[in-house]
């Protein structure tokens, strides 16, 4: 199933003849300048494709926050993009819009996230998939040595008293990044 929509994907964003220079100018862009940036916060960006002026890439570690700069940068070489966004944000998530899944989004906004980000973090809900909740620890939280706990202990906990049918919160941040 994943395999499959990865194909889709893959295909969504296979460039277009009349895209293939303004590509070009982008894939030289993020070799100069955006993967020096990346490699510098101990990170980097994947293009993953450019459709309708929308870059489209894939943050890895805490380089989320180039997407601003990168607009810029590349909206002033390569005029015809408008935007640079997060690939995995194009993959479609059902289980965000459940009752399910806008409960523990609600919990993460109001509960969990105001206290984490006291420590400098944040927690993004990724998706709710039956009686399992994906969780992305960012910011301070990325590699925290307490993470575990914390979401163990803490979010987990939390989640769980709103949604009980929730039977494991899971963690798939990359914490070695």
């Amino acid at each position: 199933k994943d395999a499959d929509l990865e194909a889709k994907l893959a295909a969504l964003f296979e460039p277009r003849e009349e895209d293939k220079e303004a590509v070009t100018q982008i894939l030289e862009l993020m070799e100069s300048r955006v993967a020096p940036a990346a490699e510098q916060m101990g990170g980097s960006v994947v293009y993953k494709g450019f459709v309708d002026g929308v870059i489209y890439v894939d943050f890895v570690g805490p380089t989320a926050s180039l997407a601003g700069g990168m607009t810029n940068i590349f909206g002033h070489y390569v005029p015809e993009v408008r935007a640079v966004k997060d690939y995995n944000d194009a993959i479609p998530k059902p289980g965000l819009d459940t009752p399910d899944g806008r409960a523990i989004l609600q919990v993460l906004d109001e509960s969990i996230n105001p206290s984490i980000a006291s420590h400098g973090g944040h927690i993004s809900l990724i998706d709710v998939k039956d009686d399992r909740v994906y969780v992305r620890l960012e910011g301070g939280c990325q590699g925290c040595g307490m993470a575990d706990v914390t979401l163990k202990q803490g979010v987990e906990v939390e989640i769980k008293k709103v949604v009980p049918s929730i039977i494991a919160v899971l963690d798939v941040t990359d914490h070695a990044e």
